[in-house]
């Protein structure tokens, strides 16, 4: 796997390795590419890194599709959390949604990189890097995309019955994405930023 180093102290680095998703249907398994990352801590006094960290994102490759003629909505159907952001981000034909074009009516790339989880150890949050993490995965995996989606999931809420901390919990996180430019997508759960459009950050949070 690739190493990467991120941040400015020379004491943090993330691997990533990449894949085809192969569900039941061998032939949709070249429309979704999964990236695994694993995030490191070197102290300075330290050779080998320890883990303190890791990620998750997907590509959702519809533009290939599209030019076959074989684009299909529930091709990604078999993860829960990524039907639900094609379906919110796409048309049953593979256009853009009224939702995305009514922020961005020009798009013209297809391919969606998805950022499903970044989580790190308590000792390494609240430092600035899951924003590391995401902005490098993004430099590294959104080209060729048109468009970087992040569902929220707040792992560090210990009961994951307690409706009231999950709402909080994703609302922060959600708000904090808004540092790399996201956008809240009216009626539903993401965050969705362009890779078309100048970089808009929002450093008030």
């Amino acid at each position: 796997m690739a190493m990467y180093q991120i941040g400015q102290d020379g004491r943090y680095f993330i691997k990533y390795g990449v894949e085809s998703w192969l569900g039941d249907d061998a032939e949709s398994s070249s429309y979704l590419f999964q990236i695994e990352g694993v995030v490191l801590y070197s102290p300075a006094d330290e050779d080998d890194g320890v883990v303190c960290g890791r990620l998750r994102a997907y590509v959702l490759r519809a533009e290939e599709m599209i030019q076959q003629g074989k684009f299909d909505i529930d091709t990604w159907q078999e993860e829960d959390e990524l039907d639900d952001v094609a379906k919110a981000i796409y048309t049953e034909t593979g256009s853009w949604s009224a939702g995305i074009k009514a922020t961005w009516p020009d798009i013209n790339k297809l391919d969606v990189l998805v950022i499903e989880e970044v989580f790190l150890e308590k000792p390494h949050r609240r430092v600035g890097l899951g924003l590391l993490i995401a902005d490098r995965t993004i430099s590294i995996f959104g080209r060729g995309c048109g468009l970087v989606a992040v569902s929220p999931w707040p792992t560090e809420v210990e009961n994951r019955g307690d409706e009231e901390a999950h709402k909080e919990a994703h609302r922060r996180i959600g708000s904090y994405s808004k540092r790399l430019g996201f956008k809240s997508m009216p009626g539903s759960d993401l965050w969705v930023r362009s890779l078309e459009h100048a970089l808009e950050r929002d450093s008030s949070n």
